[in-house]
């Protein structure tokens, strides 16, 4: 889908995955470096833990600034 596309400009992307999920942290990098060649900046993250509701709300809860920064939320920053 990127690749039939015009480069991105001004869109990121954050990719998190749990220590345990080797299959979607080989997705979640082929993704990135996927994004990254189209002109989207990109986090990705590995905490711990496998694909549950846990590991997901401890992703979302630190992916949570980053998110705020980017859509321009007053009082953060870089």
């Amino acid at each position: 889908m990127l690749a039939h596309h015009p480069k991105y400009q001004g869109v990121s992307g954050y990719f998190a995955q749990g220590d345990e999920e080797h299959g979607q942290i080989d997705s979640a990098k082929a993704l990135e470096a996927a994004a990254r060649k189209d002109g989207i900046r990109t986090v990705n993250v590995v905490g711990s833990g496998r694909h549950t509701w846990q590991t997901g709300a401890a992703s979302f809860a630190q992916a949570l600034p980053w998110l705020a920064q980017q859509l321009g939320v007053p009082g953060t920053h870089a």
